[in-house]
């Protein structure tokens, strides 16, 4: 008979049930079936374990109607509140059989079944909610709670005092009609589909009557099962993208609030219907595609101002023209609409003399002392020196330093006398930091005197060096014919003897 009772419950279990909640299904109402299990012991020392006769349908009660309302609280925790009633089978308690027992008379004192309420409130502990998916098509979770508990128990208690026991200690407690209780359960859900499923659940009832657990092997404590099919209620979000689907412009694509449920997927801040690139961050203005550089020049062809031309960061991605074609860039060019010199920053060179700046050095070097008949020049002439090399860096001229003697000695040995220490000279300003290249040597000997060597001081002024200022095209011709070449020897021919042909003496 509870074989068939079983099946029974569970047809109408189909029918109605429990509802498991979501952040999008947040209330349910369900009605159920649910069966009571006294017939084990307890969970106290001396006692046997609550799994016993868990599993041992011939001794549930399978008469409970269970209602349930549930709410989801935040992600992996749901709150419910229950309810069952009905009747239960008074044989299913440990110790019952003993007041059936054939070496006992029958009872004067019918056992019918005894009605059962009990009401509670519980927690729902949802681990795959937490650690994945909040609709995974199995959802196990764990319960705890509260309950209160109705059932009369005062005619099993009076039979079994009056037949067992001599005392009536049990009849104060078993005949009390209001118990609470504590629970400890746990449950699955199997889902079919998005809204519905199977649901087992199991709940350990503690009561916390304190003498209700004597006499009856701990019967006061018991287990509730029930099962259920599950259902999920709320407004509909087919994309699971949290707009429900009547606010939802994309309703079968998980979007964004920004755009009304619409995605944005390259998170440009430019929904995919109107981004020419979805999958590439790009700005508006270039239909939510990144700039490219299609010079590859670095530049990228937002900030090119000549994106198909390879240029330069400094001009904006544009390459350095040469505006007076002289060959200098103009981004180097200090006259870049004037055609000038490439050695000259790209302008024209000035036609300068220099005149007055050699006669100026002149003057500085005048009376710089050698030692006799040498080019080496005397410490006093350093300060000379000096002022001369100030003059010529002053300023970019050429100049050639000329050396001059009298007319004491030879006229070759004058000669390259003058022209040791006018190259001394230049020696000497070099290094004092006048550029290489810019100055050139000659010796006069006593070729050009300027006053009457007859005299001490004529031969004085004789001595003496002068600067003058080259010109360009001067200062090349000197460094042209600065080196003569070699002449070449000429080679006589050897010369033919004429070889006479004697005649015949006619």
């Amino acid at each position: 008979m509870k074989k068939v009772n079983l099946i029974a419950m569970l047809t109408l279990v189909l029918s109605m049930s429990i509802l498991a909640q979501t952040s999008q299904k947040k209330w349910g109402l369900s009605v159920g079936a649910a069966a009571t299990n006294h017939s084990f012991q307890g969970l106290f020392p001396g006692s046997n374990g609550a799994f016993d006769e868990f599993f041992n349908t011939d001794n549930w009660s399978i008469s409970l109607v269970n209602l349930k309302v549930s709410r989801f609280l935040t992600k992996g925790i749901v709150a419910d509140l229950s309810a069952a009633a009905g009747t239960i089978d008074v044989k299913n308690i440990d110790g019952s059989e003993n007041l059936f027992n054939t070496s006992f008379p029958q009872p004067v004192i019918s056992l019918s079944d005894e009605i059962f309420v009990n009401a509670g409130v519980g927690i729902q502990l949802h681990p795959v909610a937490f650690f994945g998916k909040e609709e995974s098509r199995i959802d196990p979770y764990a319960r705890l709670g509260a309950t209160y508990n109705y059932f009369d128990y005062k005619n099993l208690a009076l039979i079994y005092n009056n037949r067992l026991d001599s005392n009536n200690d049990l009849e104060s407690d078993w005949s009390r009609n209001n118990h609470a209780g504590g629970t400890l359960g746990a449950g699955v859900n199997f889902w079919f589909t998005e809204s519905v499923g199977l649901g087992l659940e199991s709940n350990y009832n503690l009561i916390l009557t304190p003498q209700l657990t004597k006499g009856f092997n701990d019967s006061g404590h018991f287990w509730q099962h029930s099962a259920s099919l599950v259902f999920r209620f709320g407004q509909a979000d087919k994309d699971k993208d949290g707009i429900l689907d009547k606010d939802d412009a994309c309703p079968e694509v998980a979007g964004i609030v920004e755009f009304k449920g619409c995605p944005d997927t390259d998170s440009d801040g430019i929904q995919d219907s109107e981004d020419a690139c979805p999958k590439e961050a790009g700005p508006k203005e270039n239909k939510g595609c990144p700039w490219g550089d299609a010079d590859a020049d670095g530049i990228k062809d937002n900030e090119d101002k000549c994106p198909v031309e390879k240029g330069e960061l400094a001009n904006q991605g544009c390459p350095w023209g040469d505006k007076d074609n002289d060959g200098v860039k103009d981004n180097v060019d200090k006259c870049p609409s004037v055609t000038g010199d490439t050695n000259n920053d790209g302008c024209p060179v000035k036609k300068v003399s220099f005149i007055e700046e050699a006669e100026k050095a002149t003057m500085a070097l005048q009376n710089l002392e050698f030692d006799v008949a040498k080019s080496t020049i005397r410490p006093e002439g350093e300060a000379k020196l000096d002022a001369a090399a100030t003059i010529i860096k002053s300023n970019k001229g050429k100049y050639l330093i000329a050396g001059h003697t009298d007319n004491s000695g030879t006229s070759a040995d004058n000669y390259i006398l003058s022209k040791n220490r006018a190259e001394a000279i230049v020696a000497a300003l070099e290094s004092r930091g006048v550029e290489k290249g810019r100055l050139l040597s000659i010796g006069f000997g006593a070729s050009q005197p300027i006053s009457d060597n007859a005299s001490p001081e004529g031969k004085q002024s004789n001595r003496r060096v002068e600067v003058s200022s080259l010109t360009e095209v001067d200062y090349a011709q000197m460094i042209k014919f600065s080196v003569k070449p070699t002449a070449k020897k000429a080679t006589k021919k050897p010369v033919e003897k004429k070889v006479k042909t004697p005649t015949k003496k006619k």
